[in-house]
């Protein structure tokens, strides 16, 4: 196996005519023509698609009539980067409005099977990230940058690849400024020719250590930057680079005072705001910047401020807001005073209780924290308002482009998050206000959780809004007690805003009170999504990396692998791979394998939830489809939650949901599958009786045991259901290719709009069950949470036989895997075939069944018989005949009258046997309980189709 998936471009000379400044000297850093030219090259209909896709894009993300001059002026400087004729405009200009059915999978689709576009991704992208930089005078608007990381996601580009892009450019101006040191004197000379010019640029990126990282002064620097740029950018984009234009949409990009936020002192307070000063958490440097603000201190220090977020790496240039220290420290004191002095942890324990089940109302606050109240409302009081005046000064600060004109990402917990919803109110009845922010935090919000409150936000952030709660939080509901809007704290429970902008996590599982918030924060940021640190040493070149307890390479005693497949063909891994996946894995398991289920599952079951911007889509590795199962149940429920599933389950699903201890309600099932009318009462009666269910468990092709198939229009009832009662369904497929149609039935993720299926595949019946590789695809919010607990549980699933996975599914292509698959769909359909004849022949009259449409089993009903137990453990086993009695798969242990019979294994001439044996057991049995008549075999009309029977 070899990485053939293109990199970002490099700066090197190789292959590139070298560049020549104003006096005839070679310049070191020179433009890759290639590259430079790559665009212009495309032929129109590529350019069409490209255009498309981002026409497409504008109107998915910012749809509503007051982004239309936006979206019109990016469409028209968009055609005209890629060498358009000027009519394409009135077509992308109406796309980009939504006239025309077309969304992003047509254009996205096009352009990947483009023979100009196969291999050169990164080329795409670096396209994007010019023109998002250099087409608007220096100012990468977040609206742009959320655009464009879309597009780049759609085109299946890690956010990682267009951070790399984006960070080319910084790195350039860098290896510029120190050559411009090395040649002061030659800098000098040039000053006195060009006396008009004192300074070209003097680069900011809002810099740590005291503002001085990219000086670019004098002539000399210009012909530097295009040269540096054109290996990157491209020629016309480094041409404007490199001149007086182009130096000052740099200084526009990163501000022209140099010092950033870093050097940022308040020209006025806001209120009677004391403290107000920004601390760099990174010393890297981006074009986009992320702000961390805590919500109190403790232990009288101000590292409170830093320490919350010393493992967060949401960007590569980071920030801590520093504010009003000394209320925070009295803030954070009498937070320890009551939870270390005053609440036992019973008394906790039926706190977060009494918070949960809303009966706050019904009964009074111990009086033991009703009599020390005042030791937290008065600083509370004080940082409530200081809070909201400093996030007024922060809304100051961004509107000024203190930072430069590049997208800034908040994050906060508590009464951090509180600072950031009144910059963001204040933001939005400014002027100049949109483009600034990219995507919001708020983590245990002490906010009010009113839409209208939250819909005026909606101009100001351009990517999403995070809202992240605890319904437990006594504290939080303990500080709102006395407040007529306690009911609606967005800390404490979901903000019903119906907008893409909109994401609501629930933390109550990993969050039991509000101190929590700093104390937890690394699971926390994991939980939303917000990238943190690990692998900081690959992700950063030159890195000293002396803090991973991982084993040396040069020790592991596996030198190579390779695989033969039955066809004689071999998979090979070589040194390279093998050392990488003999290290210590990702908990996502094997990246490579990953990427392919995720693009597998974007092209084969283009869930519609990615497509209608509802959430990214995520997936993971796991041992196996029993492993992803009890991984989903630990993640999603606790003790007596309550779970919906069929009355006839898959036996261990059944024994992990009484593990943790659910409420189990069992819902009448067909050979359809669940029945719908019956789901809905079920679920009503759960209501009246005061329960919430979370989720519904479904095997919805070849179920185990029935073999029942759940047709799409079923599909299509059960999904209203779980969107009307808020449920996630948790969809275990591995027989989804075992299905014996010619068209498959479309899955659960296929009518997925919302994000609230999570999908179970496995390699067990398509490839090899000892293999052990199955994995979790849906909306990464869920995935990532799942990813912290794996991560806890095992650290990760085997980097081997994934890997030996993904070079049969590479060496197959997607022509082999489809290939393959239809092989085994013919197998097991012959399979089944035989063993619905042999059924047939020697059990009619004494049992009834329906003949599966997919899967490996078949369930039969005995007539005359309410209870098979002494059959299946005494009657069969005499006859030599082993199958699995029917109260196996019983939620509730009842009785049962069916069994069932696995027809995968057993050799034709054996199903035949097997079912007289079963036959003669059956009689016998009917015969010791005294059944009068007993049928003899006989082929009625040649099948039982008419037979009704299902459980």
């Amino acid at each position: 196996m070899s990485d053939k998936k293109d990199k970002a471009p490099e700066t090197d000379s190789d292959g590139a005519s070298e560049a020549v400044d104003e006096d005839g000297n070679k310049n070191p850093i020179s433009i890759n023509s290639e590259t430079a030219k790559f665009v212009e090259h495309l032929s129109d209909t590529v350019k069409f698609y490209y255009s498309g896709l981002c026409a497409a894009t504008l109107h998915l993300l910012f749809g509503c009539d007051e982004e239309r001059d936006f979206r019109h002026n990016v469409v028209t400087s968009f055609v005209a980067h890629v060498f358009l004729p000027s009519n394409v405009t009135n077509t992308m200009q109406a796309l980009c409005d939504g006239h025309g059915s077309q969304g992003t999978d047509v254009f996205v689709d096009n352009l990947i099977k483009e023979e100009q576009i196969e291999g050169n991704m990164m080329k795409l992208v670096t396209d994007l990230v010019t023109w998002g930089v250099t087409s608007f005078n220096g100012r990468y608007d977040a609206r742009t940058r959320v655009a464009i990381r879309h597009m780049t996601w759609r085109l299946r580009i890690r956010f990682e690849e267009l951070e790399d892009v984006e960070e080319l450019l910084i790195k350039m101006l860098r290896e510029c400024t120190e050559k411009e040191k090395g040649e002061q004197e030659a800098v000098k000379n040039r000053k006195a020719r060009n006396q008009k010019i004192k300074r070209f640029a003097l680069i900011g990126l809002a810099t740590a250590g005291g503002g001085a990282l990219i000086g670019l002064t004098g002539g000399l620097a210009a012909p530097f930057v295009a040269a540096g740029a054109g290996a990157i950018l491209g020629g016309a984009s480094a041409a404007a680079l490199g001149s007086v234009a182009g130096l000052a949409v740099i200084t526009s990009l990163f501000g022209a005072a140099g010092a950033g936020l870093t050097g940022y002192k308040m020209k006025q307070r806001v209120g009677g705001i004391d403290e107000f000063q920004f601390r760099p958490l990174t010393a890297s440097k981006q074009l986009s910047i992320t702000i961390a603000i805590s919500g109190w201190l403790s232990n009288d220090s101000d590292t409170g401020f830093v320490m919350p977020w010393l493992n967060m790496l949401q960007g590569r240039e980071q920030y801590c807001l520093v504010w009003e220290s000394k209320h925070l420290m009295r803030l954070g004191n009498a937070f320890e005073y009551i939870l270390d002095s005053l609440v036992s942890v019973a008394a906790t324990e039926a706190l977060k209780y009494t918070v949960l089940a809303g009966l706050i109302t019904a009964i009074a606050w111990p009086a033991s924290l009703l009599s020390v109240a005042s030791v937290i409302d008065n600083p509370w009081s004080v940082c409530l308002q200081r809070s909201s005046q400093v996030g007024r000064q922060l809304a100051e600060v961004l509107l000024a482009r203190e930072h430069g004109h590049r997208p800034v990402t908040l994050i906060g917990f508590s009464l951090g998050a509180r600072v950031i919803f009144y910059c963001l109110e204040e933001m939005s009845k400014r002027k100049n206000h949109k483009g600034i922010v990219e995507d919001v935090y708020l983590l245990g919000a002490p906010v009010s959780g009113k839409e209208q409150d939250w819909m005026k936000l909606s101009s100001v952030v351009s990517g999403h809004i995070t809202n992240a709660y605890c319904r437990t939080d006594w504290l939080l509901r303990f500080l709102y007690r006395t407040s007529a809007r306690q009911v609606q704290v967005a800390g404490l429970q979901p903000v019903t805003w119906n907008d893409r902008r909109m994401i609501n996590i629930d933390l109550s599982s990993i969050v039991d009170g509000h101190l929590d918030y700093a104390k937890n924060m690394d699971t926390i940021l994991s939980a939303v999504g917000v990238r943190e640190a690990c692998g900081m040493a690959q992700q950063y070149p030159g890195m000293i990396s002396m803090g991973g307890g991982i084993p040396n390479p040069e020790m592991i005693p596996l030198k190579e692998m390779t695989l033969q497949l039955v066809d004689g063909s071999q998979v090979y891994i070589d040194k390279q791979y093998m050392h990488k996946i003999s290290s210590y894995p990702g908990g996502e398991g094997y990246r490579d394998l990953v990427d392919w289920v995720q693009e597998f599952h974007l092209n084969y079951h283009k869930p519609p939830f990615v497509r209608n911007g509802a959430a990214k889509f995520g997936a993971m590795a796991t041992t196996g489809a029993q492993g992803a199962l009890d991984l989903i149940f630990r993640a999603i429920l606790d003790v007596e939650d309550t779970v919906i599933i069929p009355n006839i389950v898959y036996p261990p699903a059944l024994h992990m949901l009484r593990y943790i201890g659910c409420d189990i309600c069992a819902v009448d099932m067909d050979e359809h599958g669940l029945i719908p009318r019956e789901l809905r009462k079920k679920l009503q009666d759960c209501l009246d009786a005061g329960k919430n269910p979370k989720c519904i468990y479904t095997v919805p092709t070849g179920h185990n045991p029935t073999g029942a198939t759940v047709p799409l229009e079923r599909k299509k009832e059960i999904y209203k259901i779980a969107r009307e009662f808020n449920l996630i369904i948790v969809a275990d497929d591995p027989y989804y290719f075992l299905q014996f149609s010619e068209q498959l039935v479309a899955s659960y993720q296929s009518i997925d709009e919302d994000g609230r299926v999570l999908r179970i595949d496995s390699t067990s019946k398509i490839l090899a069950a000892g293999l052990r590789v199955g994995w979790i695809s849906g909306a990464y919010p869920f995935v990532r949470k799942l990813l912290i607990i794996h991560a806890t549980l095992t650290l990760s699933s085997c980097h081997f036989s994934q890997s030996m996975t993904r070079g049969i599914f590479d060496l197959w292509g997607a022509e082999g895997f489809f290939k393959h698959i239809a092989k085994i769909q013919s197998f097991y359909k012959n399979k089944r075939d035989l063993a619905q004849r042999a059924a047939t022949k020697w059990l009619t009259g004494i049992c009834e069944w329906k003949c599966p449409s997919a899967g490996i089993y078949l369930w039969i009903r005995v007539k005359n018989l309410k209870d098979s137990s002494f059959l299946f453990e005494s009657r069969t086993f005499e006859k030599g005949v082993l199958v699995v009695p029917g109260f196996t798969f019983s939620p509730t242990d009842e009785q049962s009258s069916c069994f069932r019979i696995s027809y995968s294994l057993v050799t034709d001439k054996m199903l035949d046997e097997g079912m007289k044996r079963l036959s003669e057991a059956i009689k016998d049995e009917m015969v010791r309980i005294g059944v009068k008549q007993i049928p003899t075999n006989k082929i009625v009309n040649g099948d039982l189709a008419d037979q009704t029977s299902f459980t």
